[in-house]
């Protein structure tokens, strides 16, 4: 998930739990503060809401309610702010590159405040605890089944008479491998969860 923590826990075989995990959590008090000072404002619509640009004579039209104009007043001392002058009907003239110097500062106040979290990338994944994949845990039950199944395999060999009961003996057990085989990757394991998420809309 984009912006988000990855969390991971260790469930045991056989368990439940109605327990529920808070594993995330953001803090809007500043996303409400911003709305509140800059209404309509976000990180995306920075440069396209209450501002015209007027390339040809290098300066922009800009809102006065817009979140640059505040973030100019607020660093005048280390501006220069012969490129900012008042027009009418609420806007602010600003020199381009005063512009495009502040406005990357702005993008990323903004963008620090009001969290976004991107769901589409968001995914939930069962891994083994003690071993590296699902194959290498099929490999180890597989070998474990099958060492109770050899050890009979030669008690029935050696009670066997002739070479036609030998043969016989091998291709039954030959043929309970196989199924052992088929049992333990045909068997049904079950695992549920519930992830829930809760928005919190400025709108709200």
């Amino acid at each position: 998930m984009e912006g988000g923590e990855a969390y991971a826990t260790v469930v045991a075989p056989k368990t439940s739990s109605s327990t529920g995990r808070l594993l995330q959590k953001d803090d809007v008090a500043l996303a409400y503060e911003f709305a509140r000072k800059f209404p309509g404002y976000t990180a995306e619509n920075l440069t396209e809401k209450g501002i015209h640009e007027v390339q040809a004579r290098r300066f922009c039209l800009v809102s006065a309610d817009h979140p640059i104009v505040s973030a100019i007043e607020e660093n005048k001392d280390r501006l220069q702010m012969g490129d900012i002058s008042m027009m009418p009907e609420g806007l602010v003239k600003i020199g381009t590159d005063l512009y495009k110097t502040i406005l990357p500062m702005v993008q990323n106040q903004v963008s620090a405040q009001i969290k976004v979290r991107d769901f589409t990338a968001a995914r939930l994944s069962i891994e083994p605890a003690d071993a590296a994949s699902w194959s290498d845990v099929r490999t180890q039950l597989i070998s474990e089944a099958q060492a109770t199944h050899r050890s009979e395999l030669q008690l029935e060999l050696a009670a066997c008479k002739n070479e036609t009961a030998v043969e016989a003996t091998r291709n039954e057990f030959s043929r309970r491998e196989r199924l052992i085989e088929h049992q333990i990757d045909s068997r049904v394991h079950n695992f549920s969860c519930t992830l829930d998420t809760s928005y919190n809309f400025l709108a709200r």
